[in-house]
């Protein structure tokens, strides 16, 4: 009697922890899922960022312990930007594709480019050289959107207005370099192969 009731004990002992194991198993397919996903949603609306460049966190890890099932069904949606923080509906299914539970996961993504930045102040029209600038690798929430990532983007152009000391470069404060500018003195050449004429 004594006997079968250790049997019975370590039987038990057993399918608890298979059951911990497989949870926990689960639990890691899932989140390693959910990572890779956020990661290539946002490098499609970035595509100059890696997946290095990304990180992210589960807010309310607790939400996946012990959970088991035999698949997930992650609710991302198209043309939505993952960066910073939002919760994403996950649906657990059984081995019989029932339904068994419906998680909401709060997810925070960041994600980390070059900037460039500017090592002095550079005044209105001039032309942008690359020494300028130095790059600083930096988060980019709470940064420009139409911030300049490489030097090559603006090869070529000139400022707007003035940038000072520390600051990003970004698109809007960009231009081609005028031909031309007001107040210029310019020679017109009118020429049809019989007459020239130089105003």
């Amino acid at each position: 009697m004594v006997l079968q009731n250790r049997i019975a004990l370590i039987a038990l002992f057993f399918i608890c922890f298979a059951g911990i194991s497989e949870a926990g198993t689960f639990e890691k397919k899932l989140e390693a899922e959910l990572r890779k996903q956020i990661k290539g949603k946002i490098m499609k609306t970035y595509d100059y960022l890696k997946p290095e460049d990304i990180k992210v966190s589960i807010k309310n890890p607790d939400i996946l312990k012990s959970v088991t099932g035999k698949s997930f069904q992650l609710g991302l949606k198209h043309n939505v930007d993952y960066l910073g923080y939002t919760i994403v509906p996950v649906s657990i299914f059984n081995r019989y594709q029932d339904k068994v539970k419906e998680l909401k996961i709060a997810i925070e993504a960041e994600g980390y480019t070059d900037f460039l930045v500017s090592k002095r102040v550079i005044p209105k029209n001039k032309p942008l050289r690359a020494e300028y600038f130095e790059k600083q690798y930096k988060p980019m929430y709470g940064k420009p959107k139409n911030s300049v990532h490489n030097f090559s983007q603006v090869e070529g152009m000139e400022l707007k207005a003035s940038l000072g000391h520390g600051n990003i470069l970004t698109e809007g404060l960009i231009r081609p370099i005028p031909l031309i500018r007001q107040g210029d003195q310019v020679n017109i050449i009118f020429n049809n192969g019989k007459i020239e004429l130089k105003i």
